[in-house]
């Protein structure tokens, strides 16, 4: 299916294979997303922040409330469970394989769970070619081969009772990241601000990865020998951040079979303001 974003291999955007992208891109439009705090102290996740509070292009910040990403919620405490609750959450999406779930969640009354596993949708020969979803390296590939995957999850979105939406993967860093620069992307965040949150799920994550004895993910923030692999993901990621604005961010969407009434409806939700 014919996708804006070119499938290639990543390049640095200015073509220097050498930049440094150790750390949040420094020439990017917009305005910077660094003294934002948009963090969510749930006991039990670690990564969860609210996509919501980011510098729009055309001015102000993209409004919080309705969708939030995070880690998995698994290992949430019941007070955990209780701040998702009362933080206004009433859907979850989770964009886990089967055997990534815990059995036994306890989760409030009333929370509605949605899974659409986004490791599914690749075949064995795409995946033999490419990183698999789950993991940083394949961004592009995803977006160009499969924006089904985006728009199923969209429409899940779209359809969720009234109140925020949960988006989560196991990390809530690759594809859980890609969908938020999606939906950022879509209503104009800067994208300065997209790649920089982007990046941010990485050292947020490295303390959890040390106590769980994680090398491999230790690594490819901290190691040498990783430091040509390093600079090519966040060299995808800030290519896929320049590529995507609103209008074709909204392409991917339909081209994945997204509807232009299910489109209105998600820029709809995703800027509506709840103070």
């Amino acid at each position: 299916m014919p996708n804006p974003i070119n499938s290639d291999d990543a390049r640095d955007p200015d073509g220097d294979s050498s930049r440094d992208l150790d750390g949040p891109s420094r020439d990017l439009d917009g305005d910077s997303s660094r003294d934002i705090s948009r963090d969510l102290d749930w006991d039990g996740c670690i990564n969860a922040r609210d996509i919501g509070g980011l510098p729009l292009l055309a001015g102000g910040l993209m409004p919080r409330g309705n969708v939030v990403r995070s880690d998995g919620p698994d290992g949430l405490s019941a007070a955990g469970w209780a701040a998702v609750w009362d933080y206004g959450v009433r859907t979850i999406i989770d964009l886990r394989r089967d055997d990534e779930c815990a059995e036994g969640v306890r989760r409030p009354a009333g929370l509605t769970v949605r899974r659409v596993s986004w490791d599914d949708y690749p075949d064995e020969d795409w995946n033999s070619r490419n990183v698999p979803p789950g993991l940083p390296g394949s961004m592009r590939a995803y977006l160009h081969d499969y924006p089904e995957a985006l728009a199923d999850t969209a429409r899940i979105l779209v359809e969720a009772a009234p109140g925020a939406v949960l988006v989560h993967c196991a990390g809530g860093r690759d594809r859980t990241g890609l969908f938020a620069i999606v939906l950022g992307a879509l209503v104009g965040v800067t994208p300065k601000a997209l790649f920089e949150d982007y990046y941010y799920s990485f050292p947020r994550l490295l303390p959890s990865h040390r106590k769980l004895g994680l090398q491999s993910e230790i690594d490819l923030l901290e190691s040498e020998e990783k430091a040509e692999y390093r600079a090519q993901v966040f060299a995808m990621a800030e290519a896929v951040v320049r590529e995507l604005d609103a209008k074709s961010a909204g392409k991917v969407l339909l081209d994945g079979g997204l509807t232009e009434i299910e489109l209105e409806a998600l820029r709809e939700r995703l800027l509506l303001r709840r103070d």
